[in-house]
């Protein structure tokens, strides 16, 4: 299985180098940091992650997780970024006290 067989089975984008949108998805929220990632996956759910660690896994490769890029360090050469800003569901169930934080939510 390749990188482009992954494309199969997630419902979110993955961009390659040469592929249209790759280098704004690569960018880090501080742009003194570049990120020569060889993949950015942006998840749709739990299953697009859940599929992609075990391509990697497989693969041998490594993911690293990043919802906005402001965790940046600019130490991420050819490894597959792991976009997870659409994930950010919160639920809140107060009666129970128990809340869900997406891993893509933001402060505001």
């Amino acid at each position: 299985m390749t990188i482009n067989d992954v494309r199969d089975v997630l419902k979110g984008r993955v961009l390659l180098p040469e592929d249209d949108g790759f280098e704004q998805a690569a960018t880090a929220w501080n742009l003194t940091v570049r990120q020569p990632v060889a993949a950015v996956v942006e998840a749709a759910g739990a299953d697009d992650v859940g599929a992609l660690v075990r391509y990697a896994r497989r693969e041998g490769l490594t993911v690293a997780a990043q919802p906005t890029g402001h965790d940046a360090s600019g130490d991420v050469d050819g490894v597959i970024l792991l976009r997870t800003g659409l994930l950010n569901e919160v639920a809140v169930r107060a009666e129970e006290r128990v809340v869900r934080v997406g891993a893509g939510a933001r402060w505001a």
